[in-house]
């Protein structure tokens, strides 16, 4: 959809980009592999005073699965806790002052290149609105009739109050109560499973914070008459992925993990500027997504869940 709208093009920021170099993807896709198998075993500190977002996220990864095999990794784990909800506040903090520094960013961007890369949001708002509904209306409803066996209408139903509250809150985590109260009541999930389930989904599962940020950087390499070829629009669609499951359940969390998409493939991060004057609606869009997302999950790992159950039980008797 991004390639055929192609939302932001024309170039009308070539000029300012013109210290960006261009960006091109791997010749092949062994070459790809290849290229991308040497990024992911880097050095972390190595990594890190690169900014290389994947080796990053991948040591991140290892290392808490190496922490957990110890056994004694919960007074670290609880300190990463606290220091990620103190960040999570200080972020909070900072969005505070949004309105003002969109409209700085907004000014800044008007002056030197006037309103048409302004009015081209238009497109990039109807690629993200466009994405983010055959996601949810037709994807993910899908998935569950064919996974969890259940009516899509009737989820659906079931569904509305939480969507309501994620739409008005922009915010998963605060959605959370509301989306545990309707898989145990409306759709007769076990507490067994949502309370386990919901909440790790409102952490890693983000597929329309994954869907908006890859967009945003299509949006973004177009509007500064950037190429970005097959082999760069994996790697966008891969990092955007990594960096949603990092994002968190906070209103506008997508914008701080977008500057590693960004990153990942050297696009300007300048560029963030021209989207946070319409950030507000499409967050609470891809809020909604993601809580849906979130449900659609917990009533498939349900089903498969009872299916388990159902088989182990059956196995005991004919002992």
């Amino acid at each position: 959809m991004v390639n055929v709208i192609a939302p932001g093009s024309g170039g009308e920021l070539a000029a300012l980009a013109a210290d960006t170099p261009t960006i091109s993807g791997p010749s092949s896709p062994l070459e790809f592999l290849q290229a991308q198998a040497k990024k992911l075993v880097q050095d972390p500190i190595q990594a890190w005073s690169r900014n290389n977002i994947l080796a990053i996220l991948v040591f991140a990864l290892a290392f808490g699965l190496a922490l957990g095999k110890t056994g004694r990794g919960d007074g670290l784990a609880h300190g990463f806790d606290v220091a990620s909800d103190a960040l999570g506040r200080l972020v909070t903090l900072v969005l505070y002052a949004t309105p003002v520094g969109v409209f700085c960013l907004a000014a800044k961007q008007v002056a030197q290149t006037g309103w048409e890369p302004i009015l081209k949001l238009g497109s990039y708002v109807l690629v993200v609105a466009g994405g983010l509904a055959f996601h949810g209306l037709i994807l993910l409803p899908l998935i569950i009739w064919l996974f969890a066996k259940r009516s899509p209408l009737a989820f659906f139903k079931a569904a509305l109050k939480p969507l309501t509250v994620a739409f008005a809150t922009a915010s998963s985590a605060a959605t959370l109560p509301v989306t545990m109260e309707a898989a145990e009541e409306a759709l007769d999930v076990p507490p067994t499973v949502s309370r386990v389930v919901l909440p790790l989904g409102a952490t890693v599962n983000m597929d329309g914070t994954a869907l908006y940020e890859a967009v945003a950087a299509l949006f973004i390499a177009n509007l500064y008459g950037i190429h970005l070829d097959l082999g760069a629009q994996l790697i966008v669609a891969v990092t955007a992925c990594l960096a949603a499951i990092g994002a968190a359940g906070i209103p506008s969390a997508g914008l701080v993990t977008m500057a590693l998409v960004l990153s990942a493939v050297g696009l300007p991060l300048e560029g963030i500027g021209m989207i946070l004057a319409v950030d507000r609606f499409l967050d609470m869009m891809r809020t909604s997504v993601n809580v849906l997302g979130d449900l659609g999950g917990t009533v498939v790992v349900q089903r498969f869940a009872s299916i388990e159950t159902v088989d182990t039980s059956v196995g005991g008797v004919d002992d």
